[in-house]
């Protein structure tokens, strides 16, 4: 991100924001796809069996992931604002 992008990032609250929570969106539904997947491969492992829907965990590993996504974007949006009104008071 270039220094004039940032500048306008943090000028616009939405487009900051909406940076974070895709961020946070996209890394999270990763996340918790492997740690699915892994589990299951585990599991399957001690049993024999390996028995994954790779479609219906994609699919609720997207779910989670945005719904975690805009919790945490947003939390590191309000984080950063509080202390930049933290650092402007002193």
């Amino acid at each position: 991100m270039s220094k004039s992008n940032k500048m306008d990032a943090e000028r616009n609250p939405f487009k900051f924001i909406m940076v974070f929570i895709i961020r946070y969106f996209i890394v999270l539904t990763v996340v918790f796809y492997l740690v699915r997947f892994g589990i299951t491969a585990l599991v399957g492992l001690k049993t024999g069996e390996f028995n994954f829907d790779f479609r219906n965990v994609f699919l609720k590993s997207i779910k989670d992931g945005l719904f975690w996504g805009v919790v945490f974007g947003i939390g590191e949006w309000a984080m950063r604002k509080a202390k930049a009104i933290d650092k402007g008071k002193k």
